[in-house]
């Protein structure tokens, strides 16, 4: 495998029309993302994304590149010093890559839990974290 760098994608996407797009490219890099963070700006009606990547360099450009060039979707990278030649332990265990559903995440309730304690917050909601699994259906470690 070609030597590999680390490095840092930061997109924006203020049109929610890009989103399954963005969602289909990450997916043909998948073998590269070390994970990624979603954030929703509600108040500003966009959402900011950062992917972790170890991937080759001409991977790395290929990857910003397609992303940079979805309508409402702008995407910067920051690369570190850190090479290496790929082998990193999560490339044997990919993690699911989740869709952003929406415009905006769904705010917690904060005024009280089902045992009547006030300032809890409300932990129905969908967004809760869960495990990546890969093709056989098991957990990764």
């Amino acid at each position: 495998m070609a030597e590999t760098r680390v490095a840092v994608l930061g997109v924006v996407v203020s049109d929610p029309k890009s989103v399954e797009s963005l969602n289909q490219i990450l997916h043909q890099y998948s073998r590269y993302i070390i994970g990624r963070m979603g954030i929703p700006y509600s108040a500003k009606k966009i959402n900011l994304i950062s992917v972790a990547v170890d991937a080759p360099l001409d991977a790395i450009s290929a990857l910003a590149g397609k992303i940079g060039k979805l309508p409402g979707v702008s995407a910067k990278t920051a690369y570190s010093n850190v090479t290496g030649d790929g082998n990193w332990p999560g490339h044997s265990c990919l993690p699911t890559l989740w869709r952003v559903t929406g415009p905006s995440r769904p705010q917690a309730s904060r005024s009280s839990s089902e045992d009547g304690r006030p300032g809890r917050r409300n932990t129905s909601s969908p967004w809760r974290p869960r495990p990546a699994t890969v093709s056989s259906g098991r957990a990764c470690s």
